[in-house]
């Protein structure tokens, strides 16, 4: 429950006999004290637009009396509004809101009665996934609702494990042992297998490798793609939400110019098969191709029928060129030079395609700010300005994935609980968490 405090107004009286005994200390007279209300806990924070939330009253009640509990709000709907707790529905909108309740009671002919009013803040749905100073990164929902993820033992020297989580704060399961560092697991919809970048060693070169759902150490290991001498860049597995195929991005000296990244592709369940590319190096060109995201299965045969990647030239210098994303057909008739470019001269950052395949998440920066927040865009979209955001607040947001069932965002932050309008503001950010948004506006 967090708890949100507000000014309260009324009578307040305190009576009390105090007895100074010589012997302990004790107090002889037990006096008689009137119930205070102390602020509003809710079971979301902020509270979660357009669906029911618990408030409680949180009140000290030192003699036990008899509280009568009356409770109103400035928009919305309340529920169970004469106990100790009340069910609030608030407008599907965010906003904030006043929520007011008092307390009466009555002592020895005497009468107590005790208000507060709160502007409770009112938001997109939030619930914390994990809890600890521990940084994390690389978050990826599973098929049956958990999420894996990196997190580091060492920031410094970037050693890292990876973990799964299947419930809301529920544990942590580490997945990976021995291994000097991991980072971007990812399991198939199966949920059999997981594979991630790792080094066994810290002198290792990063590889692909695949464990069993349940996790191993470094004997256990598949190599699902070695990293070559030649090779500058392997990262990014991913499985796609249907069928056994693991997308990556490596450079393309595996068939193209070798100047540039590509996008790959091949069946995680046969490995006898090598890699197919998204889009033929050579028709790329010098243009960078990472972050690759599976598209929906349309024609039902199983596998996803597209991949779309982010696109640039010359990245991180001078003549750096955005061309937005890339989208390859993967069915026939088309071939892998096929393709189609979405939103050139954009950038979006870590960047993921919705299960059903309308929709796109992204982080975009705050202007004037370190902070950046999770958007919303339609794959129809001609224009970024066309997106929609979806969190706020004194945050730092980022690497959005989209749940198995598309219902909700998971997603990196370093926010605390209570940022509400009159709640408890975090002036102190502690690790770097696993979130998740739901009940957000769609464009």
């Amino acid at each position: 429950m967090r708890l949100h405090r507000g000014l309260w107004a009324g009578a307040f009286a305190l009576l009390a006999l105090v007895g100074c005994g010589k012997d302990n200390g004790t107090i002889k007279d037990t006096g008689v004290y009137s119930p205070i209300l102390t602020g509003i806990a809710s079971n979301h924070e902020p509270a979660a637009r357009g669906t029911e939330n618990l408030l409680t009253a949180q009140v000290t009640n030192v003699n036990g009396m008899p509280i009568r509990y009356h409770w109103k709000a400035a928009a919305g709907t309340l529920t169970d509004s004469t106990s100790a707790t009340a069910k609030w529905t608030p407008p599907d909108s965010i906003g904030a809101y006043n929520v007011t309740v008092s307390i009466e009671a009555d002592d020895a002919g005497k009468h107590f009665f005790k208000t507060m009013t709160v502007l409770l803040s009112v938001d997109n749905e939030f619930t914390r996934w994990t809890n600890t100073e521990a940084v994390k990164f690389d978050p990826a929902p599973t098929s049956g609702g958990g999420v894996l993820f990196a997190q580091y033992r060492d920031p410094i020297v970037k050693s890292s494990d990876a973990f799964r989580i299947d419930t809301p704060l529920g544990p942590a399961i580490q997945l990976t042992t021995d291994f000097f560092s991991v980072a971007s697991p990812t399991a198939n919809a199966g949920q059999t297998d997981i594979a991630f970048t790792a080094r066994k060693n810290q002198t290792d070169s990063i590889s692909i490798y695949l464990l069993p759902f349940a996790g191993g150490d470094t004997s256990m290991t598949r190599v699902f793609e070695l990293r070559r001498a030649s090779q500058t860049f392997l990262a990014s597995p991913r499985f796609a939400p249907v069928g056994t195929r693991l997308a990556y991005a490596s450079d393309s000296t595996n068939g193209g110019t070798g100047a540039n990244t590509a996008i790959y592709f091949r069946d995680g369940s046969d490995l006898n098969v090598g890699p197919v590319a998204a889009i033929d190096p050579n028709v790329a060109g010098s243009t960078y191709l990472f972050n690759p995201n599976w598209g929906p299965d349309k024609n039902g045969d199983g596998s996803p029928d597209s991949l779309m990647m982010a696109a640039v030239d010359f990245p991180g210098t001078f003549f750096e060129t955005r061309h937005g994303m890339y989208i390859a057909p993967l069915a026939p008739p088309d071939g892998a030079a096929s393709y189609s470019q979405w939103l050139d001269g954009q950038l979006l950052e870590t960047p993921d395609w919705s299960p059903d395949g309308q929709y796109v998440t992204f982080v975009k920066r705050n202007a004037g700010a370190n902070d950046r927040d999770i958007w919303i865009i339609n794959r129809s979209a001609a224009d970024i300005s066309q997106a929609v955001r979806v969190t706020s607040g004194p945050a730092d947001d980022s690497q959005p994935r989209f749940s198995a069932d598309g219902n909700s965002i998971i997603f990196i932050s370093n926010r605390v609980d209570r940022y509400g309008v009159t709640g408890v503001y975090g002036t102190e950010r502690r690790g770097t968490n696993i979130w998740s948004v739901a009940h957000f506006d769609r464009p």
